[in-house]
């Protein structure tokens, strides 16, 4: 992969995640159904095994999320029909397999609050704190399985949240549920206290982004070298993301395919990374001098449209140092400029 946290470096570069751009039939394929890039974890198997596993589940979360089953015709019907209670039953019993989806989910964002900061901790322990650039990139080249997986679990978040705002029925469902789960004690199986709990996450425009910025910036304010190796390594996934879509190096699965999966995976994660590293990082990314290379990246993004567009929405709606003053008044206008273009 090269030189992830070398900062001195200018996009666009040599370095690359070489987990994008190897084809599908030069990768190997985990028991777990998870793809494994050469470079392994040689400190910790047990951490990449699970985190593998996790986002395997993530990749299970977002399709349920987005073929979630809608109940609107039984809760039409129950309300036109609210003296019935044959109605009202039938209401309640469409809803509840959603409420337990929508658990499921939660629980799935509470699991970050550990997998994360034990993920990030290994990352920056053993190959940012007290390394060189040459003993980063070495011990980078060698677990590249391990900034894998954080990749991962930065596409999933955005992904998620992008999913749950088009998916008005899921939070519909939940708030069904909870107003009727009194009149049927006996079927509710999300008690009374975890459901006030999902509400509060449900009611989060992004509720996965949330937890994750929750996650990372604990432990960005827990020590200097941590909010040091926080900052160093984000800026770096992004700039990384941008320097291989300027190079239209981002590999291709198969002989005919251009990689579509490939680019929508490295615009992904270069808008979750700027969106995190803003909310985490108290000067924010559009700040001259943060590290993050934004213009390029909103270039790139502009470049990508239409796909791209909602990643420069989010950009603008989703990250906390937009609108402040010291946001360059160039880079402002030419995302506003981006985001107006059809």
């Amino acid at each position: 992969m090269g030189g992830l946290f070398s900062s001195d470096k200018k996009v666009p570069s040599s370095i690359k995640f070489n987990f994008l751009t190897q084809s599908n039939d030069a990768k190997e394929t985990g028991s777990a159904g998870e793809s494994k890039t050469e470079g392994q974890s040689q400190g910790n198997e047990q951490l990449l095994t699970d985190m593998q596993e996790y986002n395997v589940r993530g990749r299970e979360i977002l399709q349920i999320l987005e073929t979630f089953p809608s109940t609107r015709k039984e809760q039409q019907h129950a309300m036109q029909h609210s003296k019935e209670e044959a109605a009202q039953i039938a209401a309640f019993d469409a809803v509840l397999p959603n409420a337990l989806l929508i658990k499921r989910m939660f629980e799935y964002a509470s699991e970050m609050e550990q997998k994360v900061p034990e993920l990030l901790n290994y990352i920056l322990t053993e190959g940012v704190t007290g390394h060189t650039n040459k003993q980063q990139q070495q011990w980078l080249e060698a677990n590249e399985a391990v900034v894998h997986c954080l990749c991962d679990v930065l596409v999933f978040g955005l992904n998620f949240d992008h999913t749950k705002q088009r998916s008005p029925d899921v939070q519909n469902d939940f708030a069904y549920y909870r107003r009727n789960m009194g009149k049927f004690q006996e079927k509710a199986e999300v008690g009374e206290a975890e459901t006030n709990m999902i509400a509060m996450w449900m009611a989060d425009g992004s509720p996965m982004l949330t937890r994750l910025t929750d996650s990372v910036g604990n432990l960005y304010s827990e020590t200097p070298a941590g909010a040091d190796g926080v900052k160093h390594l984000f800026s770096n996934i992004v700039n990384v993301s941008c320097s291989m879509l300027m190079r239209g190096d981002v590999g291709k699965t198969s002989l005919t395919d251009p990689a579509t999966e490939n680019t929508n995976y490295c615009i992904c994660l270069m808008t979750s990374g700027i969106i995190l590293f803003d909310r985490v990082v108290p000067t924010g990314a559009f700040r001259k001098g943060s590290g993050v290379e934004m213009k390029k990246c909103v270039l790139q993004l502009k470049a990508c449209l239409p796909a791209s567009k909602i990643y420069l929405q989010h950009i603008k709606f989703s990250t906390k140092h937009f609108q402040d003053k010291d946001t360059p008044t160039a880079l402002a206008t030419l995302i506003e400029e981006a985001r107006a273009t059809k």
